[in-house]
Order: structure tokens, then sequence, then C-alpha cells
């Protein structure tokens, strides 16, 4: 039988017995945690990946291209409502 590592005079065993258990809804939030760090990974590749093959558009571009999607969803949304 090996022999147990001791830790300031306690066994390690007795450590790994002691280690919180996370609940239902700690594990499901941590899941979710990680579900956004893998998206937010994702799309900064996604970025470097759009960098390196040089698909790029200063700032004042890609504002104004943007304000204008913004609008004509709106547009669209108030042809919806009427």
């Amino acid at each position: 039988m090996p022999a147990r590592q001791s830790l300031g005079g306690r066994l390690l065993s007795d450590d790994v017995r002691e280690t919180p258990k996370l609940s239902d809804e700690e594990a499901a939030e941590l899941a979710r945690n990680l579900t956004e760090i893998e998206r937010a990974q994702a799309l900064i590749q996604e970025g470097a990946d759009q960098l390196d093959r040089g698909e790029v558009v200063d700032g004042e571009t890609f504002f104004r291209e943007w304000d204008e999607e913004l609008d004509s969803l709106e547009a669209g949304e108030r042809r919806k409502a009427k």
C-alpha cells in the first residue's frame, strides 16, 4: 500500500473529503460562464482571422454601417407594428 502524503500534519485524503461540492445552481452558473468565455474566445479568434485576411474597416466606417443597419432594422419593426 502506498504511503499517504501529508500536508501540515493532515492527510491529503482528508482535504479531498472536505472539498465543498457545487450546488446544481452553482454548477449551472459555472457552465453558463464557461460557455460565455468560449463564445468570447471564438469571437476574438474570428476577429483575429479577419484581421489576418485584411478584412477590416476603420472605426468611422464601422459605426456608420452599424447605424445604417440599426436604422433599417428599426424601420422594419415600425412597418410590422402598423
